[in-house]
Protein backbone atom coordinates (compact mmCIF):
# COMPACT_ATOMS: atom_id res chain seq x y z
CA UNK A 1 0.00 0.00 0.00
CA UNK A 2 1.65 3.62 -0.93
CA UNK A 3 1.51 6.13 1.98
CA UNK A 4 -1.29 8.22 0.13
CA UNK A 5 -3.41 5.37 0.04
CA UNK A 6 -4.67 3.55 -3.23
CA UNK A 7 -4.01 7.01 -5.30
CA UNK A 8 -0.69 6.89 -7.49
CA UNK A 9 1.62 10.01 -6.57
CA UNK A 10 3.00 11.66 -9.67
CA UNK A 11 6.19 13.77 -8.56
CA UNK A 12 5.66 17.55 -9.41
CA UNK A 13 7.03 18.38 -13.03
CA UNK A 14 10.32 19.75 -12.98
CA UNK A 15 10.81 23.21 -14.86
CA UNK A 16 12.58 21.81 -17.84
CA UNK A 17 15.97 23.26 -19.37
CA UNK A 18 14.88 25.65 -22.56
CA UNK A 19 14.76 24.00 -25.65
CA UNK A 20 17.49 24.30 -28.40
CA UNK A 21 14.85 25.89 -30.71
CA UNK A 22 13.87 28.54 -28.44
CA UNK A 23 17.55 29.12 -27.65
CA UNK A 24 18.15 29.42 -31.33
CA UNK A 25 14.85 31.82 -31.43
CA UNK A 26 16.12 33.61 -28.45
CA UNK A 27 19.66 34.14 -30.55
CA UNK A 28 18.16 35.45 -33.75
CA UNK A 29 16.11 38.12 -31.66
CA UNK A 30 19.13 39.68 -29.75
CA UNK A 31 20.83 39.93 -33.23
CA UNK A 32 17.88 41.67 -34.44
CA UNK A 33 17.78 43.77 -31.97
CA UNK A 34 21.59 44.01 -32.39
CA UNK A 35 20.70 45.30 -35.89
CA UNK A 36 18.26 47.80 -35.08
CA UNK A 37 19.75 49.57 -32.42
CA UNK A 38 23.20 51.99 -32.74
CA UNK A 39 24.80 49.47 -29.85
CA UNK A 40 28.23 50.25 -31.71
CA UNK A 41 27.91 53.32 -29.60
CA UNK A 42 28.43 51.97 -26.70
CA UNK A 43 30.55 49.35 -27.70
CA UNK A 44 33.88 48.79 -25.37
CA UNK A 45 35.86 47.61 -28.41
CA UNK A 46 37.12 50.23 -30.90
CA UNK A 47 36.74 47.94 -33.60
CA UNK A 48 32.78 48.54 -33.39
CA UNK A 49 32.79 51.96 -33.40
CA UNK A 50 35.00 52.12 -35.98
CA UNK A 51 32.52 49.64 -38.46
CA UNK A 52 29.74 50.97 -36.80
CA UNK A 53 28.32 47.99 -35.85
CA UNK A 54 28.64 45.23 -32.97
CA UNK A 55 30.81 42.84 -34.20
CA UNK A 56 30.77 40.59 -30.46
CA UNK A 57 28.51 38.98 -28.17
CA UNK A 58 25.67 40.81 -28.72
CA UNK A 59 24.25 40.36 -25.04
CA UNK A 60 26.66 42.14 -22.99
CA UNK A 61 25.68 45.56 -25.94
CA UNK A 62 22.53 45.15 -25.82
CA UNK A 63 22.86 45.10 -21.20
CA UNK A 64 24.55 47.65 -21.52
CA UNK A 65 23.36 50.11 -24.27
CA UNK A 66 19.58 49.08 -23.97
CA UNK A 67 18.69 51.72 -20.66
CA UNK A 68 20.89 54.36 -22.54
CA UNK A 69 18.45 54.24 -25.67
CA UNK A 70 15.72 56.86 -25.70
CA UNK A 71 12.12 54.81 -25.03
CA UNK A 72 10.79 56.44 -28.52
CA UNK A 73 14.43 54.53 -30.19
CA UNK A 74 13.51 51.34 -28.23
CA UNK A 75 9.90 51.34 -29.06
CA UNK A 76 11.05 51.89 -32.66
CA UNK A 77 13.40 49.18 -32.35
CA UNK A 78 10.35 46.46 -30.48
CA UNK A 79 8.53 47.60 -33.91
CA UNK A 80 11.41 46.68 -36.42
CA UNK A 81 12.36 42.84 -34.42
CA UNK A 82 8.36 42.27 -35.11
CA UNK A 83 9.31 42.46 -38.62
CA UNK A 84 12.57 41.25 -39.10
CA UNK A 85 14.67 43.78 -38.65
CA UNK A 86 15.58 46.65 -40.80
CA UNK A 87 16.26 43.93 -43.54
CA UNK A 88 12.77 42.76 -42.49
CA UNK A 89 14.11 38.36 -41.98
CA UNK A 90 11.41 36.10 -42.01
CA UNK A 91 11.56 34.35 -38.84
CA UNK A 92 13.17 30.59 -39.09
CA UNK A 93 10.46 28.92 -36.98
CA UNK A 94 6.86 29.14 -35.21
CA UNK A 95 8.43 29.92 -32.06
CA UNK A 96 10.95 32.74 -33.01
CA UNK A 97 7.79 34.22 -34.62
CA UNK A 98 5.95 34.11 -31.01
CA UNK A 99 8.82 35.59 -29.31
CA UNK A 100 9.60 38.62 -31.57
CA UNK A 101 6.09 40.00 -30.34
CA UNK A 102 7.00 39.56 -26.41
CA UNK A 103 8.48 42.89 -24.72
CA UNK A 104 12.13 43.55 -24.95
CA UNK A 105 13.27 42.74 -21.16
CA UNK A 106 13.48 38.83 -22.14
CA UNK A 107 16.00 39.56 -24.65
CA UNK A 108 18.10 42.47 -23.38
CA UNK A 109 18.86 41.49 -19.64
Amino acid sequence: MHRFGNVAHFPKPSLSPISPQRKAAFAAIRLLYGEALPLWRFGRKGYCRRHKQCSGEIRPCLKRGWPLMPPALQKEACAQVAVGGPRRLPPSTHTEWMLRRYAPSNFVT
